[in-house]
Parts: structure tokens; sequence; C-alpha cells
């Protein structure tokens, strides 16, 4: 998926109401994508290294697992965070490959960072930071991440009980993770603590079993990445499935009786959109909303308190998504689409050479370019899946109904 920031908190308040519903927003998105100025920048991913203690089957990151010894010092990164601060990005996400490691080459460069923006944070409250986690190391942090105080971690589990969850993640990560989790609760080692899953071909029929987690562990926040087979994959899901599951949340709810109000974030790319709005009117007709961070957000009032965010990412590079490797390249794009073998050669810029300000300048031109330009001349610039969206911005076949 485009998202590689895990559940990038949710949302991020205020919110921008447009007054439009969806599908008079993707019919005029060129016009709606300069006003709103989605091409910002506001979001910067950090890789702090090339190594992850698990192996897990979905995972976007193709390079080799392997720890790098060599990353770009921590000063080179620290002078292109402020850099990025003055430019305007507000959410720092510390994302890969698993940053709470133990050692100096990964857990004490994360430690170090997350303090520095910490300081920033006191000065500046618009600042955001938060970290992606598989949740079997992180307990050996717990006591400096309460003092950090993050804004959000993303616990990754995906499947309500260790036979589902470790099928994707390795056997006996379940109970570490369990484990962690409670204990994280305990210390408040973040503002918000998400459960972060990625609905998939083997956990279809379970993660509706995830939400008991609300009741029996008191977690308030759940994000859903599905993985939807538009071109085919043996880990994905079809449209009818992904709508199946959206469908079963409500009844969930309704069984579980929670008093406190939960918020379920679906992470939706916008090649999704197109499909699924063919069998879900409703989502269509729902009001779109903008945050802090550009995500772009629709809401539905579920059961009680329970609350759905649909959450949907424009095609890179206009999502608005910027990142750094443990070797100080940036890139505009997500996760999936560079970590793999050559992906220097997608580099936008590099921290060894290039200002940072003129980096995310340049990232920011690219994207604003691709709409302020007739799009069969940058038709490249998307992926093949990307260019649906196009489709539907231009009709693509697809009837918008008529508003009375």
């Amino acid at each position: 998926m485009s998202v590689p920031a895990g559940s990038k908190s949710g949302f991020i308040s205020p919110l921008i109401a447009t007054n439009l519903r969806l599908y008079e927003f993707i019919k005029d998105l060129r016009k709606n994508f300069i006003k709103y100025e989605l091409y910002r920048l506001k979001v910067l991913g950090i890789y702090i290294n090339d190594f992850c203690n698990l192996n897990c089957k979905h995972c976007y990151y193709q390079i080799p697992n392997r720890i790098n010894f060599n990353p770009i010092s921590l000063d080179r990164v620290k002078l292109a965070l402020d850099k990025a601060i003055d430019s305007g990005v507000s959410l720092f996400a510390f994302v890969g490959k698993e940053v709470f490691i133990p050692g100096e080459l990964i857990g004490e460069r994360t430690m170090e960072l997350m303090k520095f923006l910490v300081e920033r944070r006191n000065r500046n409250k618009e600042i955001v930071i938060g970290a992606v986690t598989n949740g079997v190391l992180i307990d050996k942090f717990f006591d400096r991440l309460r003092d950090i105080k993050l804004d959000y971690i993303d616990f990754s589990i995906d499947g309500s009980n260790a036979r589902v969850h470790d099928e994707l993640r390795g056997y006996g990560t379940f109970s570490k993770v369990i484990r962690n989790l409670e204990y994280g609760l305990h210390k408040g080692i973040a503002d918000k603590i998400f459960i972060s899953s990625t609905l998939y071909s083997s956990n279809i029929d379970d993660l509706i079993n995830i939400f008991n987690f609300s009741s029996r562990y008191g977690i308030r926040y759940f994000n859903i990445t599905p993985v939807v087979a538009i071109k085919g994959t043996e880990l994905g899901i079809s449209v009818a499935d992904l709508i199946k599951f959206i469908n079963r949340i409500p009844e969930k709810f309704d069984k579980l009786k929670v008093n406190s109000p939960v918020l379920v974030v679906l992470d939706l790319d916008s090649y999704i959109v197109k499909s699924l709005s063919r069998a879900m009117w409703e989502l269509m007709d729902m009001q779109v909303f903008i945050d802090r961070v550009n995500n772009l957000l629709l809401f539905k009032n579920l059961v009680g308190s329970t609350t759905l965010c649909i959450r949907i990412s424009l095609p890179d590079p206009c999502a608005g998504y910027g990142c750094i490797s443990a070797d100080g390249l940036f890139f505009n794009k997500g996760g999936c689409l560079f970590m793999k073998p050559g992906y220097e050669n997608l580099a936008l810029g590099n921290l060894l050479k290039d200002d940072m300000s003129s980096i995310i300048s340049r990232a920011e031109k690219l994207s604003k370019g691709i709409f302020a330009e007739p799009y069969s001349t940058n038709l490249d610039v998307f992926s093949l899946t990307s260019g649906e969206l196009l489709n539907l911005i231009e009709g693509g076949g697809y009837e918008f109904p008529k508003i009375n």
C-alpha cells in the first residue's frame, strides 16, 4: 500500500469541511487539489535501518533484511528534520524497518531522533511524532518512551489469536506483542495506541474479532489496511470481501457494547475507491473532510460512540508523503514503491549533498504540476493502477448521479 507510515495518527485536527460529497470532490479533483494545497508535503517517514527481527509475508520492504552498518549520520538527519519543519512538515513517523531493536545502530538512533523532535515539539505544537512497531522488542524502551510521550504508536497485529497472527508474522510473535501491548498501555507510552492490521486473504474471517480488543484491553484506535487484489496476489482479497468486512463492523460493535469512544480507520488507496464505489453508493455520497496533514477523510457513525473513518490516499507522488531512507535518500513515494533492489535510482534527493528545503520544494512542485497540466502529458508519473483514478476523474464510464 502507499501509506507506509502506518495509521498516521488516524487524523489530526482541526478538520476542514469541504461541503462536497466524495463524487463531487473527485469530479473536480484538479481544482480541489490546488484549492486545498494537497500537494504540500506534510508527512515524513523516517527509516532508521534496513533490518527487522521478523520476516512478514506481506512486507513491502523488498531489499535484503540486513543491518546497515553505515547509515547516514544523525547530525545530517537532524538538520534535514529542522529544514522539514521550516518547510511545513507536521507529522514525523518512525516507520522502518523495525525501529525498536536494541543497539546503537537502530534503537538508540530512534531514541535520539525522537528526543530531538520532542524538543522541537515543545516549541512548535503543530509537530506530531509517531511510530510503527511489530511490538516484539519495544518493551526494552518503555521507560524512555513514557518520558518521550509519542502522539501515537501503531502495534501491528494481524489476527485476534496466535494462530492467525503468527501465520503471517512468525511463530510466537502474538504472545509477545500482546504482552507488550498491555504493558505499553499501562506505561502510557503514547497519547494514542493503535492496533494496525493488514486485511488479507488468510485473516479475512478472523480479523473482525480484532475489535474485541476494545473491550478486552481498552483499545480505542484501530487501523485496517486491506490488500485488495486488483491484478492478482495470493494475499489479496476481492472488493466483495472488503464490502462484507465493512458491513460486519457495526454488527460487531453492537454486540460488544463498548461504552468508550472507538475510532476505526480504514485505509484505502485511490484505485480501490473506483471499484468499491460501484457497489457502495453510500461511499460516494459521504462528505469529504481534510485534516491538518492533508488526509482525505470520510466519517460515519456506526454504533453508539464508534466511528468509522475512511482515509483515501491519492496516487504517489501526490499523497503529501515523503520519506528518508537509512542511507539518507529522500523519496516522494510510498515504501512499497521504492524499497526494492535499485531503489537508489528513484531517489528525489540525497541528504548528503542536497538541502532538505530544496528537496521538499521539488517534491511539491512535481506533485502540483501533475494536476496543473493536462493529464495526458503526465500519465507516466502514475502507476497503472493509479491511472484508474484518472478514468474516474474524467468520467471513465461511471455516471455520477444527479443530486436533486
